[in-house]
């Protein structure tokens, strides 16, 4: 099974015509978004190293699962405040893996996981919101 990786910035979830209900996520640039694909073993093990490190954190408050959510497709506006207010803050994953000392702790005993540790890392520093589905 394959995983998309979201990151996104500067966006807005808009109503995308002022009489349907057809809402969207709107990026300031194509750069604001950015994605990858992690197989399920890499989803599994990014997972483990997080509880391992830090236990009492909720995987899904630093990665959570939106499901077969496609951002290139219009939602109701009840999924669109939804996803607006779902959306992790950058910032607070990086104080949680800052605090709990993950990346250096990974990269001294879990070689595997530390790439996609790192990946979340650098794109959380670079203000992305990380999510994924499938």
């Amino acid at each position: 099974m394959s995983y998309v990786i979201n990151g996104i910035r500067n966006f807005k979830v808009v109503n995308l015509m002022d009489y349907s209900d057809e809402w969207g996520v709107k990026f300031n640039n194509d750069e604001d978004w950015i994605s990858t694909d992690w197989n399920l073993d890499a989803v599994t093990l990014v997972r483990e190293t997080i509880k391992k490190y830090a236990p009492n954190v909720d995987f899904f408050d630093v990665l959570p699962s939106f499901g077969e959510f496609d951002l290139g497709q219009s939602m109701d506006e009840l999924t669109a405040m939804w996803f607006k207010k779902s959306i992790p803050n950058p910032a607070k994953c990086l104080e949680i893996f800052n605090k709990n000392s993950i990346l250096s702790k990974a990269k001294a005993e879990e070689q595997k996981a530390y790439s996609k540790l790192l990946w979340l890392y650098e794109n959380w520093s670079k203000g992305f919101s990380i999510f994924f589905s499938y």
